[in-house]
């Protein structure tokens, strides 16, 4: 019996933009989806699932008279740059996440 993640695979590998997205949020955990960021392991550092940015854990980052820890400062950059996840999530094309202008529209 096939996985539902190879089906939608093999349904979308004519498409190599959806499919790396698919895969992209396939093998990320929805708690880091939701924040925007994941820790990864081999580099000791949050990985900006957007852009890629990283801050190493461990680390305190100086912020406009604050000094902030990798976390926090990853969850701020989301914020500040991105505009948060959902905002990134709503902004991708229609085919990608089968919303309506209008369910884009009420989800913002």
């Amino acid at each position: 019996m096939f996985d539902i993640y190879e089906i939608i695979l093999y349904i979308v590998s004519r498409d190599d933009d959806m499919k790396s997205i698919i895969e992209w949020i396939l093998n990320t955990s929805f708690d880091d989806l939701k924040r925007g960021y994941t820790f990864d392991d081999e580099s000791d550092a949050y990985l900006c699932l957007i852009c890629g940015r990283t801050f190493n854990a461990g680390h305190i980052y100086p912020v406009n008279n604050e000094f902030l820890d990798a976390p926090t400062r990853m969850a701020q950059h989301v914020e500040q740059v991105h505009h948060g996840m959902i905002d990134f999530l709503l902004s991708m094309d229609k085919k990608y996440t089968g919303l309506s202008d209008i369910q884009i529209s009420i989800l913002k």
